[in-house]
């Protein structure tokens, strides 16, 4: 060892005193042991809640704990083999001292009885604190053996996680090597404690089941994969009916002097079923679906519109029957079916279900649940003359551990709702239905995010955040976290809040959806529809526009222009229409348009990802857009309130140019665009006639003819918002919401997957369907 090298080792010693570092190389084995079954408890607990709670705080917990369960178990487990590989025997245990070769510390002290169980049958019964140590020490090597296989078992997870997020589906093939190099140190640590092994039937039935649950989790990801998921979907080759049959056939008849005719039935001319109707058991119609309904219909329908993940497309019949089945429904059962279909989606992509639900998946569950109880009764049963107590408490821990979490997981599995489909026609489906009902059962969040962008550039820290924001300074923390480089974190902490989703907005969508599938009659309809950001409703009011009118340009502009301009116009028209209450909403319209609007904003900022499938600056053009707004309201020389910046952009003489025409293309900001656009909705006029004479005086008429105006603007700014809504989901990839489903879930992924199922998509095959040939003959 040369002088640096020493003085390296000295510097090292010299950090810690030599008892400490004594006790963590006793302790660091047991601690990453009892740790890695730790972290398996977090995430059974942990791991279910995330699809129902959008917060950071259960996101980065979650996150940890995935990510700590692999690593520490991997570590623990290249720790035992790295001290099998040593000539000397394992740690001693912690509570021994000095270790337990110290014949003086046993002997003067009497721990070697209380930390060792007595060596009545073992080594002789006698001898000296040596011969006890070492004897000691081995035993101790075949305890810590046997833990080899509980690591392998933790690497398996439990069945409420696999992935985190859709990304670690596609680190399938690192996993499958994974389990190959685990397995090997498992069987490393076992070939290293031959031939003293005592434990050596319980060990092996453990590492059979670890390898088991490993493998599960294996082939999971692998189904969440988007090769294996679009793998699984795919069925086998369709040649199709043998046209040169026919046609020797055809030609055959003709030779005979026949007269054959080809005659071809379309499918949408053949009758089928209309699964519309749910029967009760006496034949009559339900009223209204109830929860096994709901999710045995949602199941049905996810196994045929699961294909959207991957761009599947969709026949012409499953349209047709998916149309008339949610047609007919009323809008929080839809909803609550989509909602239904989307948890089956989750658990497909996130978890073990797909796996475990299979009959060859329960096969090896209940293998490893008797694996389970095997080596925990060969372990209670087992003589442990000379086994640290220590260690045999640790033991106990993990069979108790590995037997609780494997009773979760049967109580999960039997309450599922995989389970309740699987189950036939029979009581037990109808007491599990029950239970279900009665469980009130969360299947996403509920919950919608909202970003108002006058408020942000106000630095105005929304009224449901101030109880814990108030005493910071927004524009002071928002230039430190743009520092640190963690401004659009600070910006979602601050200026985005959440608020619950009524059934009003519900309906309100829904309604508006199914009116356009009814409308959807043929596919080149249907294409035009969901294309529409607001044309169709401009056209439904019979509002009658020129090129250069702003209603029509704002609907003819790109995505992320026509959002930012109408959330603007909301903005103004609210307070225009609520002066006296600061822009607060006065009746359901409002509050639908405002919820709709600051939610579209929010999706436009904060979530860019999901976004970024309809192309355009949004981004940029937003951040133009706010430098201009602040610019502008720090030409007041105070600080503005929301209704005070509001009546200052409405102040704005905006009809002698337009701004592009001032601007350029030098900056992108639509900020009085926004203006222009409220200022063209304030002066709707309707259709219909004013108030007759004799109704009462003009100046009761000249409210009611206001108050119809006011109505008729609201009706045109909440539908163009759903428009908004519908184009956003439409033309989001599959897989960028079925990512969303672990984050708790958005608005956008019901309203994806209910349009797809009212047939307002492109996924579909045909218009006309499948076609039938036959012969004819002529008499």
């Amino acid at each position: 060892m040369d002088s640096r090298t020493a003085l390296e080792v000295l510097r090292y010693d010299s950090l810690l005193p030599s008892k400490y570092k004594r006790l963590w190389s006793e302790w660091e084995i047991r601690i990453f042991v009892l740790g890695s079954l730790a972290l398996q408890v977090f995430l059974v607990v942990l791991a279910p809640s995330r699809k129902v709670r959008p917060g950071r705080g259960v996101r980065f917990i979650t996150w940890s704990c995935y990510l700590l369960a692999d690593a520490v178990a991997n570590f623990a487990l290249g720790h035992l083999a790295d001290n099998l590989s040593n000539d000397n025997a394992f740690p001693s245990s912690p509570w021994e001292g000095s270790g337990a070769g110290n014949s003086k510390n046993h002997t003067s002290t009497g721990l070697q009885r209380d930390y060792y169980y007595p060596l009545s049958h073992r080594g002789g019964g006698g001898g000296s604190g040596q011969q006890k140590g070492d004897q000691g020490a081995v035993f101790n090597g075949d305890v810590m053996a046997f833990w080899a296989p509980f690591l392998l078992l933790h690497l398996g997870g439990p069945d409420a996680i696999t992935a985190f997020s859709l990304e670690d589906n596609e680190l399938w093939l690192r996993h499958l090597l994974g389990v190959f190099f685990q397995l090997f140190g498992c069987l490393y640590v076992l070939f290293r404690s031959f031939p003293h092994n005592s434990l050596v039937a319980p060990t092996l039935v453990m590492l059979m089941v670890g390898c088991i649950k490993y493998v599960e989790r294996t082939y999971s990801l692998y189904l969440g994969s988007a090769g294996g998921f679009r793998n699984a979907l795919l069925t086998n080759p369709d040649p199709g009916p043998m046209y040169f049959k026919l046609m020797d056939e055809y030609q055959a008849k003709l030779d005979a002097g026949l007269q054959p005719k080809i005659e071809i039935i379309r499918e949408n001319e053949l009758k089928f079923l209309n699964v519309a109707d749910v029967e009760a058991a006496d034949g009559t119609p339900k009223s209204q679906l109830d929860d096994v309904d709901t999710i045995l219909s949602a199941f049905k329908f996810f196994t045929i519109y699961k294909r959207l993940v991957v761009d599947l497309v969709l026949s012409f019949h499953e349209r047709k029957e998916s149309q008339q089945f949610f047609q007919k429904l009323k809008a929080q059962e839809a909803f609550r079916v989509i909602s239904v279909e989307l948890n089956f989606l989750y658990d497909v992509l996130y978890t073990k279900a797909p796996v475990i639900h299979k009959y060859w998946g329960l096969a090896f569950r209940m293998t490893c649940t008797a694996g389970i109880i095997a080596s925990f009764l060969m372990f209670f049963f087992f003589k442990k003359e000379g086994f640290h107590r220590m260690d045999v408490w640790i033991t106990y821990a993990l069979l108790i551990g590995a037997v609780a979490l494997d009773a979760v997981g049967y109580v999960l599995l039997s309450l599922s709702e995989w389970t309740l489909v699987s189950l036939h026609d029979t009581p037990l489906r109808k007491c599990l239905g029950r239970w279900v009902a009665r469980s009130g059962k969360k299947r996403w969040s509920g919950l919608v995010s909202r970003l108002d962008l006058v408020g942000y550039c106000l630095h105005e820290v929304p009224q449901e955040k101030r109880r814990c924001l108030r005493q910071c300074r927004p524009r002071v923390l928002e230039k430190v976290a743009g520092w640190i480089c963690a401004g659009e974190f600070f910006e979602e902490v601050t200026y985005a809040y959440r608020t619950p989703l009524h059934d009003e907005l519900l309906t309100f969508i829904f309604t508006e959806l199914n009116l356009k599938s009814k409308e959807a009659k043929d596919l080149e309809t249907t294409k035009k529809l969901i294309e529409c950001k607001g044309l169709h409703v401009l056209d439904t009011h019979n509002l009658a526009m020129e090129d250069d009118d702003p209603l029509w340009r704002s609907v003819k502009l790109e995505f992320d222009e026509s959002v930012l301009i109408w959330h603007i116009a909301t903005a103004l028209c609210l307070y225009q229409d609520n002066k006296e209450k600061n822009g607060s909403t006065a009746n359901l319209q409002q509050g639908l348009s405002k919820q709709l609007s600051e939610y579209m904003m929010y999706l436009l900022v904060m979530q860019t990802n999901l976004m970024s499938a309809m192309g355009g600056i949004g981004l940029l053009r937003y951040r133009d857009t706010c430098q201009e707004a602040r610019l502008f309201f720090d030409t007041s020389g105070e600080v503005l309130i929301w209704g005070d910046a509001c009546k200052m952009l409405l102040s704005v003489t905006t009809d002698v140019a337009k701004p592009s025409d001032v601007k350029g293309d030098r900056s992108k900001s639509v900020l009085f665009d926004g203006c222009i656009l409220a200022k063209r909705l304030m002066k709707l006029k309707v259709s219909a006639e004013a108030p007759k004479a004799g109704a009462g005086a003009p100046a009761e008429e000249s409210g009611a003819l206001e108050e119809m105006e006011k109505k008729l603007r609201w009706d045109v700014i909440a539908k163009v918002w759903v428009e908004l809504l519908s184009y956003a989901a439409c033309h989001c990839r599959g897989m960028d919401h079925a990512r969303k489903l672990s984050t708790g879930g958005e608005l956008l992924n019901l309203v994806w997957l209910l349009m797809a199922q009212l047939g307002l998509g492109e996924q579909f095959r045909t218009e006309t369907g499948e076609a039938r040939a036959k012969l004819v003959f002529n008499k």
